[in-house]
């Protein structure tokens, strides 16, 4: 298992998911979820979902997971995203890790 603090690496990124076979990124969402509950979602569910109207600096994690397939050298690991909405709390830390630790046990 790999940690990484993503920040602002945008496509820089790809090389931490290249030759993996799991992927799971915990990132803060809006729009995703009712409450302050994590939300799990696949990438293909993400990206189902939404749609990238600019590709510059701004467009971030979204605009990574929409061009990854295009990107990737060798096979696309399974991606998660656990989406964290609302003001972070020891709680939702709490509940987050958990949901973490649920996917990685799969």
């Amino acid at each position: 298992m790999q940690l990484v603090d993503g920040a602002l690496a945008g496509l820089d990124l790809v090389l931490y998911f290249e030759g993996k076979k799991l992927v799971v990124i915990i990132d803060a969402i809006t729009g995703f979820n009712i409450g302050n509950e994590p939300c799990v979602m696949s990438r293909e569910q993400l990206v189902k979902q939404t749609s990238i109207k600019r590709y510059d600096h701004a467009s971030g994690l979204l605009y990574l997971l929409h061009v990854l397939p295009d990107v990737i050298t060798g096979p696309m690991p399974d991606i998660f995203i656990l989406g964290i909405q609302g003001a972070v709390t020891d709680t939702l830390i709490v509940e987050t890790t958990k949901k973490c630790l649920d996917i990685l046990t799969i």
